[in-house]
């Protein structure tokens, strides 16, 4: 198994800090008209928005958070396969939603929300499998994750 999916912060800081070197100059040229605007969310406002707080800080929270459980329940990292499709779901969407058509939103919603999901599902094998009470409070907050970024789709789809 490659070194980089032996932990959860290794890739998905590593994509964190990859999507803000990339998107912001991208972002400006756009702003200046040199590339067309990401328009797959609708607006570049709302594609932004949504990147900022579901791309970007999305990865950090899962890296974080991933990497903290094995920690939390004296159990091993999630690592290996579970890690790189959660990784692959994330690239998937942002390089999805960074597109200027809308086409592909279908996908990039479902990789999107596929993310969350699986970072959900991943931190609940850990927490309820060492039957870690004090951190149910975690599964709560990371369960609002897919639940809020549904609600940003079905108010940016009507």
């Amino acid at each position: 198994m490659p070194v980089l999916f032996t932990y959860a912060f290794r890739s998905l800081f590593l994509l964190a800090t990859l999507h803000a070197i990339i998107i912001v100059p991208l972002w400006v040229a756009s702003w200046l008209g040199v590339l067309p605007m990401p328009t797959s969310l609708g607006s570049p406002i709302w594609w932004h928005a949504h990147e900022m707080i579901y791309g970007f800080a999305g990865a950090g929270i899962g890296g974080f958070a991933l990497t903290a459980v094995a920690a939390w329940t004296k159990r091993p990292p999630v690592a290996g396969p579970p890690l790189m499709l959660l990784s692959a779901l994330w690239v998937i969407a942002r390089v999805l939603f960074a597109l200027p058509f809308p086409e592909p939103l279908p996908l990039a919603i479902a990789a999107d929300l596929g993310y969350g999901v699986l970072l959900f599902v991943l931190m609940s094998r850990e927490v309820i499998g060492a039957r870690s009470q004090r951190n149910y409070k975690v599964l709560v907050i990371l369960g609002l994750l897919p639940i809020t970024n549904a609600f940003f789709f079905t108010g940016m789809i009507r």
